[in-house]
């Protein structure tokens, strides 16, 4: 166990961290804004994954566990990131690090969810809060 209660998972936050975080998150003011923050945790994302390509295992568990309960209507974005996630590492960093319509729609479901720490969250939230 973590310090903060939460299992020795190098992305994994506590209950009482993520609503302190919810809570401290600032509206933003259209969707553009919501598309580009989203962008900013790909790209850190993809960053961590490029230094440690097994955080990939952690989406990769979580569509597993995802796909189990998703409805209908998201199951294809879900099947679409296990394709991106078993094949050329290259395709995944290009679909994270991408602005074109597809890789905003895919940011709408993805599955990385458990590999930004809660300080690079708050860090890229903080810097869409200033805007």
């Amino acid at each position: 166990m973590g310090r903060d209660g939460s299992p020795d998972n190098p992305g994994a936050t506590s209950k009482a961290t993520l609503r302190l975080l919810l809570c401290s998150i600032a509206p933003v003011r259209d969707h553009r804004q919501i598309d580009e923050r989203s962008l900013a945790f790909d790209r850190v994302t993809a960053a961590k994954i490029e230094a440690a390509p097994e955080l990939v295992e952690i989406a990769m568990a979580n569509l597993e566990r995802w796909l189990k309960t998703c409805s209908p209507a998201v199951r294809p974005a879900l099947e679409e990131w296990q394709l991106l996630l078993s094949g050329p590492r290259e395709q995944l960093l290009a679909t994270l690090h991408g602005t074109d319509e597809r890789a905003a729609r895919l940011r709408q479901s993805t599955p990385f969810a458990g590999i930004l720490t809660t300080e690079e969250r708050t860090e890229i939230i903080r810097q869409f809060s200033e805007r």
